[in-house]
């Protein structure tokens, strides 16, 4: 199982995004000192890619 198949179909899926997401999303969060929203993310070939706002 990929990171992204992780909660696909279930309802933390839709609030949390991947496991992956919400780390990195609270890293930049603690780093930046401010509240940041994943915006999107997708899998491009081998990367994963995070979008933050």
């Amino acid at each position: 199982m990929s990171y992204p198949d992780l909660y696909r179909g279930h309802v933390v899926g839709a609030a949390l995004g991947s496991a992956l997401a919400s780390v990195t999303a609270a890293i930049v969060a603690e780093v930046l000192n401010r509240v940041v929203e994943v915006v999107e993310e997708r899998v491009e070939g081998r990367r994963a890619v995070v979008v933050l706002r």
